[in-house]
């Protein structure tokens, strides 16, 4: 839109002050990059644009006069007809969001708002449209999209992770601590059976009571430590790991070796929660 146009001859006085304002609002589009365009409502070609929005398209703005909408739009979102009708019918839109191709092929995203201006002296009924560019915000919320969606997979995993861990739990409770405490029980009425029967024999139920007790603890003992290995909260990942290899070698175990080659210094100085995660995954791969 040229920002030197002279008034008609038989516009009001002021009306070289009113265009003189015009051309400066055009610069002001201009400096701030808010593209301006005026299209014919009958054949929906471009009338006039403003070097913003010739920045926006990737074309000189006398090259986009005359050129059809059809071009500019992307084609995975085609010109609206339809609500290119519902603006002609209402005199305005705002707000609405759109995927421009520029010349060299790469998209843009604007923000378009629109009027229709009444034909006037000299001058047709016309649109008047008003684009800025929101590619850089559609891409942060594009970013902000897959960051959420990456977010919510690791909230599955942990839940994932924390029912594994129930049901590892209830096993090792159930075939473990269960079982010692029932054979501990039984252990025990028989040795009351005995201190009517066979009185002399009850040490030696008692010797095999307390040796069960003993295994409970020591599994109580696993239970508890498997959840939280002391070793990472007082030495670091590297030396729970060594602790871990040692446990499952002894005494007749496989032989287990701990290959730190892998790992830098920031694993070594993993927090204990991120340990402890490291560490279970090498507890459930024995």
């Amino acid at each position: 839109m040229p920002a030197d146009r002279a008034p008609p001859p038989d516009a009001p006085a002021d009306a070289a002050g009113r265009f003189l304002s015009q051309g400066a609002l055009a610069a002001a589009l201009d400096a701030s990059g808010i593209g301006l365009v005026q299209i014919d409502p009958v054949s929906r070609t471009l009338l006039t644009a403003n070097a913003a929005f010739g920045a926006l398209c990737g074309h000189p703005p006398d090259a986009l006069r005359g050129m059809a909408l059809e071009r500019l739009t992307h084609p995975d979102a085609p010109f609206d007809a339809i609500a290119f009708a519902a603006l002609l019918a209402t005199g305005s839109a705002s707000g609405r969001q759109r995927r421009l191709v520029r010349r060299d092929g790469t998209t843009v995203w604007v923000q378009l708002s629109a009027r229709v201006l009444p034909a006037g002296p000299g001058l047709p009924p016309r649109v008047l449209a008003i684009a800025q560019d929101i590619t850089a915000q559609q891409r942060m919320h594009a970013e902000l999209e897959t960051a959420h969606a990456d977010l919510q997979r690791l909230l599955d995993a942990l839940d994932h992770a924390r029912e594994a861990e129930r049901k590892r739990i209830a096993h090792e409770l159930h075939d473990d601590v269960q079982q010692s405490l029932a054979g501990l029980l039984m252990e025990a009425g028989a040795a009351r059976l005995k201190l009517e029967t066979d009185p002399p024999a009850v040490g030696e139920s008692l010797a095999r009571i307390e040796d069960q007790a003993r295994q409970v603890i020591g599994s109580a003992r696993r239970i508890i430590h498997d959840l939280r290995p002391l070793a990472i909260e007082e030495l670091c990942l590297v030396a729970a790991l060594r602790e871990l290899a040692t446990r499952l070698a002894a005494p007749r175990g496989p032989v287990c070796t701990v290959d730190t080659a892998a790992l830098t210094a920031a694993d070594e100085r993993r927090l204990p929660p991120v340990a402890a995660s490291r560490c279970r995954s090498a507890q459930e791969a024995q």
